[in-house]
């Protein structure tokens, strides 16, 4: 008997979708792409109430524990002195953020540190260039013990060089997934990018990100000083235009420039606790923690009695070994601010 009609077209439009649209399997994934996943992370933004208000993805870059993610969650990270980023890797182990490498964002790419070493990290082809009709594989969520893979085709290009359209809608939660080619190396990532109108998904370039990877494992060297000319642009003046602008470079992720327009403010008579704990949040999140728990404690000087102060104090503790110390502020923040606590608690053990 022959295909009746009705059943010959159900079987043209299968044939269709399967030709037309990527399907996940494992079965064509290569192992080396597949073993990859204990190098990807997720990395979540949390509020002062530990409610998760932003998620997405990131790979692990170092072993030292250097992660590219995506920049919207750092801009939400920065919102509030009291926002925790955290990441968490595929063996469920949370770890916390140490650093913030990139000094701007470029393809909505960000480089994190975490406060770890001996982490499993990505292979990447330093010299891979994405390019129209390439294909890559990109790693789904884990359901149980299988990860789906999709093998995607490179469409035409947004930014030449740098973001190419995608036939995947990546949801924001997924922002920052590594993509790879069939050796298991790393070749770009795939990204949400939000838009007023219209938000778009994109494969990125990791050029930009390796290059300021490059530069923050280079030595520093100091500059001469040189004269740059005076610009037309205002000035700020007041202490909470030097708070306003330290609060730009924080989102920008220039904390040197930050830390200068917040000791400004101080010096334009704003001596608050309140800037006190932000210019020790800017010292934190560049990494000395030394001047960070100094500028804390003058914040605790001026209010003995600032929850805010308390859990700052003893975050930059831990971070610094100092666990003992963490938990004395610990326990005064417990008569403090109970929810506040149990977050600094998280953090140190």
């Amino acid at each position: 008997m022959g295909i009746l009609l009705p059943d010959l077209m159900r079987i043209i439009c299968i044939l269709l979708f399967l030709t037309l649209f990527h399907i996940p399997v494992n079965a064509r994934t290569p192992e080396k792409v597949l073993e990859q996943n204990k190098a990807i992370v997720t990395v979540s933004v949390q509020d002062k109430d530990k409610r998760d208000i932003a998620m997405g993805r990131g790979f692990i870059l170092d072993k030292s524990g250097i992660i590219a993610t995506n920049c919207t969650l750092i801009a939400k990270w920065l919102e509030q002195s009291r926002n925790r980023l955290k990441v968490e890797t595929e063996n469920r182990l949370i770890l916390p953020v140490a650093e913030l490498i990139s000094s701007r964002c470029e393809n909505n790419l960000a480089l994190i540190k975490i406060h770890t070493e001996d982490l499993p990290s990505v292979t990447v082809a330093r010299e891979y260039q994405l390019e129209q009709g390439k294909q890559v594989f990109f790693l789904s969520e884990k359901t149980a013990e299988i990860t789906p893979a999709s093998v995607i085709t490179i469409k035409e290009a947004i930014a030449k060089g740098r973001l190419y359209r995608i036939p995947l809608p990546v949801a924001p939660e997924l922002s920052g997934s590594p993509l790879f080619n069939k050796k298991g190396e790393v070749v770009g990532a795939a990204v949400f990018l939000p838009g007023k109108k219209k938000s778009s998904s994109a494969a990125a370039s990791l050029i930009p990100i390796l290059q300021q990877l490059d530069s923050y494992r280079k030595p520093v060297k100091k500059k001469e000083s040189v004269c740059v000319p005076e610009t037309e642009e205002k000035k700020p003046e007041t202490a909470d235009e030097f708070i306003a602008l330290a609060f730009t470079y924080s989102k920008q992720g220039q904390y040197a420039k930050a830390i200068d327009a917040y000791r400004q403010a101080l010096q334009k008579g704003d001596q608050s606790a309140s800037l006190y704990n932000k210019l020790g949040v800017a010292y934190l999140i560049n990494g000395n923690y030394a001047s960070a728990r100094e500028t804390f404690e003058m914040a605790w000087s001026l209010d003995p009695q600032d929850p805010v102060t308390y859990y700052n104090l003893g975050i930059t503790n831990a971070l610094m070994g100092e666990k003992i110390t963490a938990y004395e502020y610990y326990n005064v923040l417990k008569t403090l601010d109970a929810d506040l606590a149990e977050s600094l608690k998280e953090l140190i053990d």
